[in-house]
């Protein structure tokens, strides 16, 4: 195997890494909002948080971005008949994304 070959497979498994750690970032980040969701608008009992959570989790996954899932917060908050605040979610988000990732960079 040439030297080019091989620094372009390392790229190659760097990035693999580094795409993974964002997914599990996300997907970290969704069950920690989705948490927050619960316990602060609705009052769920720990079974329906445990279902929020995994639903929110599989709603983000269907197309990339956020825009999922804030469809999915949105359509639930409307079905309970509470008041959605956009930009109070998507602010919990990046927060919360933020704190994932500083929180991994320190391990």
């Amino acid at each position: 195997m040439s030297e080019l070959e091989k620094r372009k497979k390392a790229a190659e498994a760097k990035f693999a890494v580094g795409e993974e750690i964002v997914f599990k970032a996300i997907i970290k980040r969704d069950r920690i909002v989705s948490k927050w969701i619960a316990s602060k608008f609705f009052s769920m009992d720990e079974k329906d948080t445990s279902d929020f959570i995994e639903s929110a989790v599989k709603a983000n996954l269907e197309r990339p971005g956020d825009d999922d899932i804030l469809e999915f917060f949105e359509h639930f908050f409307s079905q309970k008949g509470q008041l959605f605040d956009r930009n109070e979610i998507v602010e919990q988000l990046a927060i919360t994304y933020e704190k994932i990732l500083d929180e991994d960079s320190n391990e």
